[in-house]
């Protein structure tokens, strides 16, 4: 067998798997340990800590945009009246560190971070320049 024919059969093995695999799937949905999200149809298997994926019937990834809109909407309400009063660099670039917000006399400093598995957006409320713990 020479390279071409053994890369031809690598491939067509690599595709039975997928199809396998698909098969597998589809029989764990019929089987109640699995189902496909709404949203894309991609399926997605239950386990212990899937209450909300699995009653919201949303993939991970369909759900986590649900959240982070809900959040979104949150803050646009919380802070429909607030001036937006300063904004920190974080450098030369002009990168972002810092939103500073002011509602109601009270001051709230915004800001993003990230790790290597997710990211998140955190203000703290500050009064009189002192910055108070994270609220949210």
């Amino acid at each position: 067998m020479n390279e071409e024919e053994i890369q031809n059969k690598k491939k067509e093995l690599r595709e039975q798997i997928d199809q396998l695999e698909k098969q597998r799937m589809e029989f764990l949905v019929t089987q109640d340990k699995a189902f496909k999200c709404k949203k894309c149809n991609q399926i997605t298997m239950k386990d212990r800590n899937s209450d909300e994926k699995e009653k919201e019937q949303l993939c991970w990834i369909h759900l986590e945009e649900k959240k982070c809109n809900k959040k979104r909407e949150e803050y646009l309400e919380k802070f429909k009246d607030a001036k937006l009063v300063d904004i920190d660099l974080k450098n030369h670039w002009g990168e972002i560190e810092e939103l500073i917000l002011e509602k109601d006399g009270k001051r709230y400093i915004f800001n993003a971070d990230h790790d290597e598995e997710r990211s998140w957006i955190e203000y703290r409320e500050t009064i009189y320049g002192i910055v108070g713990d994270v609220i949210e």
